[in-house]
């Protein structure tokens, strides 16, 4: 394979990808209001954790601070689009890392309006919060380093969302305006492995 092919494979990859992520169907329920589009709202991502864990497919999804707590079902988006079928689990990209991998972790899920969906509290994580993430393999506990707001049209075009970075979690959600109305935004939430 040449150098010229791989490469067009890789960009061919990240734009699939990011569709994926762009197409996440997305009502809305609570602002994370005057965020501008692909700017980290507080904190950075963590340098690489290190593998500590065996590789396991993730099952269930916790994040205390907000309440948040769910089921995790795999999905598979090879047709360019993730749609959901449930506003209650959370869904695990599995074109992507495992927990434990040397791959992101992508673990997207609905918002609604009025709130509800199971990332409806996402909005109001802050860094330092906990997530936990139960694996095939056992608990995996992640620390959360930032969150960031990019615009749906063009996630694909961040470099910093689509690194491999081994013991890195994303979370992604849409955004919601200050009446709590859907927006052209995804909200990602960045965490590192601790545990």
């Amino acid at each position: 394979m040449t150098t010229r092919s791989l490469s067009s494979m890789i960009a061919a990859t990240t734009v699939v990808i990011g569709a994926l992520l762009v197409m996440i169907a997305c009502a809305s329920g609570t602002s994370t209001d005057g965020m501008p589009t692909g700017t980290v709202v507080a904190g950075s991502p963590a340098d690489a954790s290190p593998i500590t864990a065996t590789q396991g497919d993730p099952v269930h999804v916790g994040v205390p601070a907000v309440g948040i707590d769910a089921a995790v079902r795999p999905i598979i988006g090879t047709s360019g689009e993730v749609d959901p079928p449930t506003d209650d689990d959370a869904w695990w990209w599995t074109e992507r890392g495992r927990p434990g991998s040397r791959d992101t972790v992508f673990i997207a899920g609905h918002t609604l309006d009025g709130g509800g969906g199971v990332f409806g509290r996402l909005r109001g994580v802050r860094p330092g919060a906990q997530i936990r993430v139960d694996t095939t393999a056992g608990s995996r506990i992640y620390r959360v380093d930032a969150t960031a707001v990019y615009s749906k049209s063009e996630l694909e075009r961040y470099d910093e969302v689509w690194q491999s970075v081994p013991g890195r979690l994303i979370l992604v959600t849409c955004r919601l305006d200050a009446a709590g109305g859907s927006t052209d935004d995804n909200l990602l939430v960045y965490a590192s492995l601790t545990g």
